[in-house]
């Protein structure tokens, strides 16, 4: 409808709307066959590991919205830290003959202004098939298994061209591959691979307070309950006990003064 294309276009930054900042300098794909051809030439590159090279070289049809720079620049947005079951930082391998693969097809989250505009794309029978099919296996990528990975498949997607080295703490920190390095000279991976560690240290120097606010609520609960059962207490005995304790002060300080000369 016409309101849903208004909606849609405000939502990817097309026309003017409040929402919008700047626009987005999007590729105006003019027909179904270009747009389903430009989709897989870019979605392979991330979905497809046989062709991780593509995307770090300099004609990766990714080029012109995000490169290797921005991946390592913003790791904490493109990445999720999890935990893995191996004791090593060993990059898991993951192709279609990996026992246990799981596959992940993406959708956007409901909370996507143009989500609909996505199913509509996606399972309406006005649109082109090129489009469809599109949608239904070039946003498919490989998750690593649930034994490797014990969490939901579109948390354990391995990006293209990310090993692993031994971090602190037995934390592993991501590093370009190898043969991702040799193919694009090592002090261009290793201005990545630093990229990518500021943007983790940044990460944890923000969440450093509420992580060990969180770390030690046991201990701060514990505390926090006996401090008020020995004040409650307190606040008892002084209603009782405060003419004693006068008393006793007047009588003491009266002592002092007359043992003292």
């Amino acid at each position: 409808t016409t309101a849903q294309m208004a909606e849609y276009q405000c939502a990817c930054c097309k026309v003017p709307c409040a929402a919008c900042e700047s626009n987005f300098e999007l590729e105006d794909l003019n027909d179904p066959a270009t747009a389903a051809s430009s989709i897989n030439s870019r979605m392979s590159e991330l979905t497809d590991p046989s062709k991780a090279t593509q995307f770090y070289s300099s004609g990766s049809a990714n080029s012109a919205s995000f490169g290797p720079e921005n991946v390592f620049n913003e790791m904490t947005k493109f990445m999720v830290p999890v935990c893995l079951s191996q004791s090593s930082c060993a990059a898991p391998v993951v192709n279609t003959t990996t026992a246990g693969v799981r596959s992940y097809v993406y959708s956007p989250t409901p909370n996507q202004p143009w989500k609909f505009a996505w199913d509509i794309l996606a399972t309406n029978a006005a649109v082109p098939q090129q489009i469809k099919d599109s949608i239904a296996n070039d946003f498919t990528f490989m998750a690593m298994s649930v034994e490797t990975c014990p969490y939901h498949e579109r948390y354990c997607i391995p990006f293209p061209g990310i090993a692993f080295k031994e971090g602190s703490l037995g934390q592993c920190i991501p590093k370009v591959d190898s043969g991702i390095a040799a193919m694009i000279g090592e002090g261009f991976a290793d201005a990545l691979t630093g990229a990518g560690e500021q943007a983790l240290r940044l990460l944890d120097a923000n969440s450093g307070v509420f992580g060990e606010l969180m770390s030690t609520m046991d201990a701060f609960c514990v505390v926090f309950f006996f401090s008020f059962v020995i004040g409650l207490v307190f606040l008892v005995l002084l209603r009782f006990l405060v003419g004693c304790v006068v008393w006793f002060s007047v009588f003491l300080v009266t002592f002092a003064f007359a043992f003292g000369g």
